[in-house]
């Protein structure tokens, strides 16, 4: 049973991350000047390279687990534009999750059929290791 625990997390991310980046193009947010960080879209970005953090050493040696919601840009070429935190459980992984979100890769968002720039949200989760 102890093992299975330690997958929830993540098969929960896999199942939840469509929901999370469908959400995202669709909602009814303002557009505010100058905030290019809302494009509507018709199919959502699909995040096909995860770079795993770097853990932070503080955070280990402290035995701390946590999370980061970093909000991307993904430009119409799938890559990376902008990536901002939007929540965390301690700021000690914001820069580590940062770094790892900026190496991300995603088909891109498309809108009538064309490539379009879109932010999707990615939830970056810090485990330890263990062996039980």
């Amino acid at each position: 049973m102890k093992k299975l625990t330690r997958w929830i997390p993540s098969v929960a991310v896999l199942l939840l991350f469509p929901l999370l980046v469908g959400s995202c193009g669709r909602s009814p947010v303002s557009r505010q000047s100058g905030d290019d960080w809302f494009e509507p879209f018709d199919i959502p970005p699909v995040l096909t390279v995860y770079e795993k953090p770097q853990y932070p050493e503080r955070a280990r040696e402290q035995g701390l687990e946590g999370w980061v919601r970093v909000k991307v840009l993904v430009g119409s070429d799938g890559r990376v534009e902008r990536a901002r935190v939007l929540r965390s459980s301690d700021p000690l992984f914001e820069p580590a999750a940062l770094a790892a979100a900026r190496e991300f890769h995603f088909t891109p968002a498309e809108r009538d059929r064309q490539r379009v720039r879109a932010a999707v949200l990615v939830p970056v989760w810090f485990r330890l290791d263990r062996i039980d």
